[in-house]
């Protein structure tokens, strides 16, 4: 399984150093967020949030979207891939897996049972 570390905090001991370490991390996240935008990971993300995909291979895709959204004050450019991309391409069956996975977190018991 894909640990792309929601579960961990970050490591500080309040020295100078992690200032400067972390400083460093963040522009390494941002040039991954670009480089993600840039190159289709994005839109490959949004592609497996559909009914028929493997559940844990979509979850994994709204993990990784969810990192990539993450930064204070929003992440503009990514929400612009995300919004482009549901205006553009035929979203119907993301829309679907929504609707499906809301109603399983409402309902789960209808949905053991159909």
């Amino acid at each position: 399984m894909l640990d792309i570390g929601f579960d961990k905090a970050p490591n500080s001991s309040g020295k100078k150093s992690d200032s400067k370490t972390m400083k460093n991390q963040l522009l390494s996240i941002e040039r991954l967020r670009t480089m993600f935008s840039k190159f289709g990971v994005v839109n490959l993300c949004l592609n497996l949030l559909a009914p028929g995909i493997d559940n844990q291979l979509s979850i994994q895709a709204m993990r990784v979207l969810v990192l990539l959204l993450l930064k204070r004050g929003g992440c503009t450019e990514v929400q612009m891939v995300v919004y482009k991309y549901l205006k553009d391409v035929d979203s119907v069956l993301f829309f679907e897996y929504l609707k499906d996975s809301i109603g399983a977190c409402a309902y789960p018991s209808y949905f053991k049972t159909h």
